[in-house]
């Protein structure tokens, strides 16, 4: 019987079975996401380092061309393949792939999900409640959101558990053990529900995973891990995405990078000629924006700046500037006291909690609900052209600030 790869990492953790033993059994990974050509892709991990399976869709039988064979530390072939335009009904090792939305309305944020063992900074892994990235998985594939947005930190296990804490037999290093923990093992149920833009956070540069982010989920064809990696744009019917690695460029303090400015050009340049609305994904809060744009028009045409990073959730309303919106509560361990006073002076609201966000497309704006763990509505905010609003926080149990 073909095992989930869900049960295989129970089975690891409840039973202590070696890790390698547990990949072995899993079965092939499939998931469609957004490369740096701006088209959907599907991707496949095959564990043992096998063939490439197929697409098959309308009677026709497309094999994945090989991105990465197996290598050390990473017994998988990782395989890729450019989606046809109007795919329906296509499935890959007999797994269905999810619709390709046109104009998505119904788009779920997170970032920052992974379980930290660094050193002495380390979380229970094996509890669910210290580590929620599982739950907020299922939590957002039950909405069934047209698209998902993860604005980047996905590697966190980069040492060993320690005795006496929540996390044995879990892996470490840069290794594909590590990145199924982290990432493959609990994103399955979201795997089959929609595709994913995947942002690169400063947890994948090449000095954290060199290997990992590269082989698994960048979104250049070259399978090697650069420090920079130009933007990547993704056009939808109703919107345009600008998806900027700042993975080693320090955009949350100023002055603005000059790479990060230049980046930011190009997809002011962009938004002009898209005439449609336009979000900038970067993992990094951008404060530098602010100085860089300050008193410019190009600020204008972005309608939201979309981030992770801070482990929270903010909402912070410039003056002359696009909102900033980020969401970085995915499950790594949340915001320190610090970290909460240095977004003060943005303005706006900002929430330690673990959760995600859902941007549901109504008339001409996007209502946002952002949830606990349970699903509960934490807040309800409003982006609107420019304007972006929330309303008072609606459940208890979590820090929540409001900046005047």
């Amino acid at each position: 019987m073909v095992r989930t790869i869900a049960v295989v990492m129970a089975a690891m953790v409840a039973a202590a079975v070696s890790i390698g033993a547990a990949i072995a059994q899993m079965p092939p990974v499939v998931w469609v996401q957004y490369e740096a050509d701006g088209l959907p892709h599907v991707r496949a991990m095959v564990i043992g380092g096998g063939a490439c399976p197929a697409l098959i869709a309308g009677g026709t039988s497309t094999p994945l061309a090989v991105r990465a064979p197996a290598a050390d530390g990473f017994p998988d072939t990782v395989c890729d393949l450019a989606l046809p335009a109007n795919l329906a009904g296509a499935n890959v090792a007999g797994v269905a792939l999810p619709a390709i939305p046109r104009a998505p309305t119904t788009i779920a944020l997170f970032a920052d999900t992974g379980c930290r063992l660094k050193g002495a900074d380390v979380q229970a892994c094996n509890d669910p409640a210290a580590w929620p990235f599982p739950a907020i998985v299922r939590d957002i594939a039950a909405a069934h959101p047209d698209l998902v947005i993860h604005v980047g930190d996905y590697y966190y296990r980069e040492s060993a558990c320690p005795a006496g804490v929540n996390c044995a037999h879990s892996p470490h290093g840069d290794i594909a053990a590590s990145w199924i923990a982290d990432y493959f093992g609990p994103m399955q149920p979201l795997f089959a529900v929609a595709p994913i833009v995947n942002v690169r956070g400063n947890h994948e540069d090449c000095t954290r995973s060199p290997n990992g982010w590269a082989r698994y989920l960048s979104g250049r064809p070259e399978v090697a891990c650069v420090v920079h990696e130009a933007p990547a744009f993704i056009a939808f019917d109703n919107l345009l995405l600008a998806n900027v690695d700042d993975a080693t460029e320090v955009t949350e303090s100023l002055p603005a990078p000059p790479v990060f400015a230049t980046d930011l050009a190009l997809v002011d340049a962009r938004a002009v000629r898209a005439h449609r609305e336009t979000w900038l994904l970067v993992h990094r809060p951008p404060v530098a924006y602010e100085a860089t744009h300050h008193g410019r028009s190009a600020g204008s045409h972005l309608a939201a700046l979309i981030s992770g990073h801070i482990h929270t959730f903010g909402a912070y309303a410039l003056d002359g500037e696009p909102p900033q919106v980020l969401v970085g509560m995915g499950g790594d361990n949340l915001a320190a006291d610090g970290e909460l006073t240095q977004l003060a002076p943005f303005g706006g609201v900002t929430d330690r909690h673990f959760g995600y966000a859902i941007f549901v497309r109504n008339g001409t704006g996007w209502d946002i609900t952002v949830h606990d763990v349970d699903t509960a509505v934490h807040r309800r905010c409003r982006l609107d052209g420019h304007a972006l609003s929330c309303g008072p926080a609606l459940t208890a149990g979590t820090t929540s600030r409001a900046h005047e």
